[in-house]
């Protein structure tokens, strides 16, 4: 585990009478891409919005080893988002838009020129945003949101109507920012986005955080074995049966052959086996149930 970099301690929130976000503590650390993941409406981009200031809430906020609500400018200070819609002047081209930020980042032409490459709007970046699609505009969003040279990046729902070519290049994008040891936090409903950006996950349910944990952590391995008859099988492993001849057993890759001798030794006939790995979508359903919209 690398330096804490984040770390929310007993967030609450409340809108009138109804809970949003109640007691929820974790931590980010060097090397995290962090998926921060729950059904719509319980309180994700509130969470962000609280972490980067902008909302008030009980408990506290630390980034950088500075607190936010006693030195407020020491912890934002290395902290990029964007939040919902990035908003931009379109009449103006995309360097001009990031100029505006540039001069008061003091950031040099050298490091303004690495971004707008690093994102990849070298052929685009002189025309003005109104022509941008899209996804351009979520490309120059992340730009603007790195030119002050940011260890923590925010995103909230970054692949909010971007077609399959866009949220490649999103994900190309946040996997190079990764290896620039930059912490990234992204809030997204698209899960299989999310399994493959990330190395860990952050679920709310209900206010409250239920699974915060590494990816590989949390996907179980399991195995669908395909026997003369599966039924009435006599396992000391979680299973599922499938069918009459098929069975879907959870465990890791020693235990299965010591599985397979053992039905052997039931008298069952195995035809064949294969691996199976969950996907994030199946640990969602198992820890909240329902949709991502419900």
């Amino acid at each position: 585990m690398g330096r804490v970099v984040l770390e929310c301690n007993n967030i609450c929130k409340k809108f009138k009478n109804k809970v949003i976000l109640d007691d929820v503590s974790f931590k980010l650390c060097e090397g995290d891409i962090v998926g921060l993941i729950g059904k719509n409406g319980v309180g994700k981009t509130t969470l962000i919005k609280i972490i980067l200031g902008l909302q008030k809430s009980s408990g506290s906020v630390i980034i950088n080893g500075y607190d936010m609500n006693r030195d407020f400018v020491h912890a934002i200070e290395k902290v990029g988002a964007t939040i919902e819609n990035a908003c931009f002047y379109n009449y103006l081209t995309g360097m001009e838009n990031l100029k505006l930020k540039s001069r008061l980042y003091n950031v040099s032409d050298v490091l303004l020129n690495d971004v707008i490459k690093l994102v990849g709007l070298s052929d685009v970046i002189n025309e003005r945003v109104s022509k941008y699609s899209l996804g351009m505009k979520q490309r120059l969003a992340i730009a603007y949101a790195i030119l002050g040279k940011p260890n923590i990046l925010i995103l909230d729902e970054p692949t909010n109507g971007l077609d399959v070519e866009g949220m490649i290049d999103l994900r190309n994008i946040v996997l190079a920012l990764s290896n620039l040891n930059m912490v990234i936090l992204i809030s997204s409903h698209l899960l299989s986005e999310i399994d493959v950006m990330c190395n860990k996950i952050c679920m709310l349910k209900d206010g409250k955080i239920v699974l915060n944990k590494k990816i590989e952590e949390v996907k179980e391995k399991s195995y669908v074995l395909e026997l003369d008859n599966a039924r009435n099988l006599n396992l000391n492993y979680r299973n599922k049966l499938i069918s009459n001849s098929c069975i879907e057993v959870w465990c890791n890759e020693k235990d299965i052959y010591s599985i397979i001798e053992g039905l052997i030794k039931q008298n069952r006939k195995l035809i064949s086996f294969k691996e199976k790995n969950s996907k994030l979508e199946d640990i969602f359903l198992s820890e909240i149930g329902g949709s991502m919209s419900a």
